[in-house]
């Protein structure tokens, strides 16, 4: 069960990192923040920080 919420955690990371990234390339940081993808980066973080905790906890 550990290893499971530690992998959802690093690919809930990686993928707000890659939609972070690539919007910010596709548009400017201004208009990015209020972009489409710009929310779907943060729900990605969310899930990231709910599995970590969730792998913190557990792990404990």
């Amino acid at each position: 069960m550990e290893q499971l919420t530690f992998i959802i955690a690093i690919v809930a990371f990686v993928i707000s990192l890659i939609v972070f990234i690539s919007g910010i390339f596709k548009n400017n940081l201004k208009g990015y923040l209020q972009s489409k993808t710009a929310k779907t980066a943060f729900l990605f973080f969310i899930i990231y920080i709910v599995s970590f905790v969730t792998y913190i906890l557990i792990s404990n």
